[in-house]
């Protein structure tokens, strides 16, 4: 295969909410040839035929060569250069090892898995495979967020700028995914409060990590409404990051008070308001880009030059690390002090300062 002129050949694993629009990318990016998709939800493949036929009308939609409830169906396996998984992240573990087995080039949404101990499994793997002496392959982790110019306008003013006073406060709100519309402590007909921090954390957990380093300590603050802050320090530097539930709103806030005044980056709209090297003030629209777009179009730019893309697995565990800090301060908050069980209701917000100091337990 000519890698400078034929697509790369994917595998899609997973074709849910947000593999759906991954898949809708990749059908129209032309140096992406989506060979197959597999998905064992009854009734999904159908839905997902169903989708792409609805974009014929578009000039670089491609046909998918295979609809698929499991990868042992698959032929020509063999012509296939990567494994793109957004399959739930109970099942990213399995699936992402088995691209590395396989020799593949691996894309997987985040979270890269479920837990610290998986991802450092993971990073074996990969390991193993390399001191094997077999040939090296592109890992990457879904962190779309890193590649919205408006996400690096927003760190890179706070490093050379201007000069933070206060904390850096990032907001995310998610809706309620399926029939789920209430929060409650418990796991039944509900999310958890570490349910709705695992959701929506991870994109700018990576974020906050690849542009103002690794975290000193952690800390946590819970609210009755189902609304997580998990609070960082970063040197001297502190980080606020909210998440929530909501469909009454949609929030993608990047924010933070400094000496020539607010520098605020709205993710939903792509508008930036900052400053100049001056003091002239600086707004800039960011809405044009395609994050998603430049994110794959990255991806095949590692698979042809043969490189390791910024957000990979070492990025993608450091990722997760922090979010189960978090989440186990949040166990701590909620069974730690013996104030609160999983069936009481929050009356004030609870507050945990993360006892546990930044560690260098890398693989």
């Amino acid at each position: 295969m000519d890698e400078q002129k034929d697509p790369i050949r994917v595998v899609l694993v997973g074709c849910g909410n947000w593999g759906s629009k991954l898949l809708l990318k990749m059908l129209d990016m032309s140096d992406i040839q989506v060979a197959g998709v597999i998905d064992p939800v009854e009734g999904r493949l159908a839905e997902v035929a169903k989708l792409v036929d609805s974009q014929r009308g578009k000039p670089k939609v491609r046909k998918i060569t295979q609809y698929l409830d499991s990868i042992d169906a698959l032929s020509l396996w063999d012509s296939v250069d990567a494994l793109v998984i957004a399959s739930p992240s109970e099942n990213h573990l399995i699936w992402a090892e088995f691209g590395i087995n396989e020799g593949k080039h691996v894309f997987v949404e985040k979270p890269i898995t479920k837990s610290l101990a998986e991802s450092i499994q993971l990073q074996k793997t990969q390991l193993r495979r390399v001191m094997a002496g077999k040939p090296d392959k592109v890992f990457m982790v879904g962190h779309v967020t890193h590649y919205d110019p408006g996400v690096a306008k927003f760190f890179e003013q706070i490093h050379s700028v201007v000069v933070p006073k206060g904390p850096v406060r990032i907001t995310r709100s998610g809706r309620w995914m399926g029939d789920q519309q209430r929060f409650d402590f418990s796991k039944e007909g509900a999310e958890s409060f570490s349910d709705i921090w695992w959701a929506l954390a991870p994109h700018d957990v990576s974020s906050m990590l690849f542009h103002m380093g690794v975290p000193d300590k952690s800390g946590v603050l819970l609210y009755s409404d189902g609304r997580v802050q998990g609070t960082f320090k970063i040197g001297s530097r502190d980080v606020s990051l909210t998440v929530y539930r909501s469909d009454e709103e949609r929030v993608r806030m990047y924010e933070v008070d400094t000496d020539k005044g607010p520098v605020v980056y709205d993710q939903l709209t792509g508008e930036f308001r900052g400053f100049q090297k001056g003091d002239l003030g600086e707004k800039v629209s960011f809405g044009q880009y395609d994050s998603l777009r430049l994110e794959l179009r990255e991806f095949v730019k590692c698979i042809r030059l043969g490189k390791q893309p910024e957000t990979g697995l070492q990025q993608g565990l450091d990722t997760v690390r922090w979010l189960e800090r978090v989440s186990d301060d949040i166990s701590l908050a909620l069974y730690g002090n013996g104030d609160h069980n999983s069936e009481d209701t929050l009356t004030e917000p609870v507050f945990v300062d993360g006892t546990k100091e930044a560690d260098d337990n890398n693989v």
